[in-house]
């Protein structure tokens, strides 16, 4: 599920809100890593609100629409992130991607808890072998 568009160096950037964005189909074992560039909803100022929220991003094998629970059993690989010094400012996060044996459909999506409306704006997603 996206939101509004987030607007960044003018270019439009959609949300992702309890949603997944799919990357394509793709093999993880060609790769050692993904870093994932990021910005969020949330910041330090903010972060009481988001003391119970789970903080990972994911890769997983089928689109969530927001509605998969648990996420565990369509995770391929996962990393926890951190909360940015201030809101919507860019941060990157790396997946380990050493053990992963998995070749499909690959969609990219941050953990979420019921209540809590935290935006996850996507700027980039970089493989490396």
């Amino acid at each position: 599920m996206f939101g509004d568009p987030a607007i960044q160096d003018g270019v439009k950037i959609p949300l992702i809100y309890q949603g997944a964005l799919h990357l394509g189909s793709i093999d993880l074992s060609k790769y050692k890593k993904v870093t994932i560039t990021y910005s969020t909803s949330a910041s330090p100022a903010t972060v009481a609100d988001y003391e119970t929220t789970k903080k990972r991003v994911m890769l997983v094998n089928t689109d969530t629409k927001g509605d998969l629970s648990p996420f565990d059993d369509f995770v391929v690989a996962s990393a926890t992130y951190t909360i940015p010094a201030t809101t919507w400012m860019l941060t990157t996060v790396e997946i380990d991607l050493t053990n992963v044996n998995y070749s499909g459909d690959v969609y990219l999506t941050f953990d979420f808890t019921e209540g809590v409306n935290l935006y996850h704006a996507v700027t980039g997603v970089v493989f490396e072998g």
